[in-house]
């Protein structure tokens, strides 16, 4: 049963033992008692089918940010996808891209490194073979 069902149910019973205490007797005392366990009894049901959609309701509403940008919310996720458009339509127009769509650009989900000393030394033993070579040729 839904949880408005088991709370119409128990209600209805609410309002039959209410017009049982009218007429206070033993028969009707009885028949009270009995109601109000079967009250009881939904009320617990009650409880604990909104327990259950509380927890169903928990695990919905728990998405997993973006794999590509951790702790993001959509409404971030849609306006780095907006700026990262603006910053292209830009460069395909213009063949430039201002400063302030240029951060869009820089993190668009790209891997970013510090090539460090590593590609300074190719460049270097680059410019060194080169220079070798161009003196290797004049003498």
């Amino acid at each position: 049963m839904s949880i408005k069902e088991l709370q119409d149910k128990r209600n209805k019973l609410m309002q039959d033992a209410q017009k049982l205490l009218k007429n206070p007797t033993a028969e009707t005392r009885t028949m009270f008692d009995a109601q109000m366990a079967d009250v009881d009894l939904l009320e617990a049901d009650i409880e604990r089918a909104e327990r259950s959609a509380k927890y169903d309701a928990e695990q919905r509403s728990a998405g997993r940010p973006p794999r590509s940008q951790p702790g993001f919310t959509a409404a971030d996720t849609n306006e780095q996808a907006a700026g990262e458009h603006r910053a292209l339509e830009q460069y395909i127009k213009y063949g430039a891209v201002s400063e302030e769509n240029r951060s869009f650009i820089r993190t668009a989900g790209l891997e970013q490194r510090d090539l460090g000393t590593g590609a300074r030394l190719l460049a270097a033993s680059r410019a060194v073979r080169s220079l070798s070579r161009s003196r290797s040729i004049r003498c």
